[in-house]
């Protein structure tokens, strides 16, 4: 079952820490950073960063939608698989002017990948696509 005490997303492949900004809802800013990315045969994964800011006078409720992407590569098919999965981060009440900071893990399972060792790890890739405020 997922887990994401605020958000999660974490990993070790050598993906050097990038920071982006993510999807921004009207005056919502949003900043995400991978700290780094991990891929076995069983799952690919990654750590994450959240920082996300209310610049709306009033208090807002909602939740960011990031999507984790792992990518493999099979040599002898030249086969390129892509493994997507949804997690949601829920903002359940952020002032005016105050900033929220979420980490942790998120990963996909892959268990196909597992049963041939001849799968080769293309990276990992993780996106903020959209944030929701009401």
């Amino acid at each position: 079952m997922r887990r994401f005490g605020a958000l999660l997303i974490a990993g070790l492949v050598v993906l050097a820490p990038s920071v982006s900004s993510a999807h921004k809802s009207a005056r919502l800013t949003v900043r995400q950073r991978v700290r780094s990315t991990n891929q076995t045969p069983q799952r690919s994964e990654a750590n994450i960063k959240h920082i996300i800011i209310n610049r709306r006078n009033v208090p807002v409720r909602g939740r960011c939608i990031a999507v984790i992407e792992g990518r493999w590569l099979h040599p002898t098919t030249l086969e390129n698989r892509v493994y997507p999965e949804d997690w949601f981060l829920r903002i359940r009440k952020l002032l005016p002017g105050q900033k929220l900071r979420a980490s942790g893990t998120i990963f996909v399972d892959h268990p196909d990948i597992a049963a041939d060792p001849a799968w080769q790890p293309q990276g990992v890739t993780v996106k903020t696509t959209h944030c929701h405020v009401r």
